[in-house]
């Protein structure tokens, strides 16, 4: 897992790059609408600001790792196949949030993969025998909040990269994404006050671990509100199968920008 974290992070970028420059220049001539995933580089941030100045519509994601995980050499080091062996150089991951801050980066997706403990082990001895991905989806949220507690992030580009912006992008806007008359009363309660110390033992997925185990964080998830019904209270879940939908798009707007 190292010599692959170690090549990943020596290209600097050079592939990523080339990739989504070469995805731009197809948006441009064709007009298709593109959204990136698993935006990581300094250049690509550059490039997608200079796509949508010039009106191409481009969206672009973001995953926690980027910001929590893969930006860390030592988080490597310590949980190798499990944090993906995903480097992401300072530079990089700065430029990055930046990018995510001011919206260039439209939204925070989760890339939620919940491997179980036998599917990540063989990466310590070979890294291309295991499955990549981490469980991300209960501590984003938590992870983000810390950054809004600490002056990085404002609340309400919180809210818009995880609720509104994504339902705008994706078609389901306003039934999704919006607190008002009509919509589907889908709202998460925080206390941004509280703190606590993530934990293996405290993952609801089967999976049972976290790459974030050991860090401590401010600003938790109290209840959340699916159509109206409380889903989630004080860390119990609340909800019987069958009681999700799928959520049918119902046209798909252009890009925010």
């Amino acid at each position: 897992f190292r010599a692959y974290a170690k090549a990943y992070a020596h290209d600097d970028g050079v592939i990523w790059d080339t990739a989504v420059a070469l995805l731009l220049r197809l948006q441009a001539a064709t007009g298709v609408r593109l959204h990136l995933l698993h935006t990581q580089t300094r250049r690509v941030v550059e490039m997608l600001r200079a796509a949508k100045a010039a009106g191409q519509t481009v969206s672009a994601e973001v995953n926690p790792w980027c910001f929590w995980l893969g930006n860390d050499w030592d988080a490597i080091e310590r949980l190798g196949s499990y944090a993906l062996s995903y480097y992401v150089a300072p530079h990089h991951s700065e430029a990055v949030y930046a990018g995510f801050k001011d919206g260039t980066v439209d939204i925070m997706a989760t890339d939620h993969a919940p491997h179980l403990r036998e599917e990540k082990e063989p990466g310590w001895k070979d890294g291309w025998k295991a499955h990549t991905g981490t469980p991300s989806e209960q501590f984003y949220l938590s992870l983000l909040l810390t950054d809004v507690a600490a002056g990085k992030l404002s609340l309400e580009r919180v809210a818009d990269a995880t609720a509104t912006r994504p339902a705008k992008l994706f078609g389901l806007y306003p039934r999704k994404g919006a607190i008002r008359i009509g919509t589907d009363a889908d709202i998460v309660l925080v206390d941004p006050k509280a703190k606590r110390t993530i934990r293996d033992e405290d993952v609801l997925s089967k999976c049972g671990w976290t790459p974030y185990a050991g860090r401590e964080v401010q600003g938790i998830p109290r209840f959340t509100f699916l159509r109206g019904a409380a889903i989630l209270d004080e860390g119990n879940i609340n909800v019987r199968e069958g009681f999700g939908r799928q959520a049918v798009r119902e046209g798909v707007a252009a890009a925010a920008h």
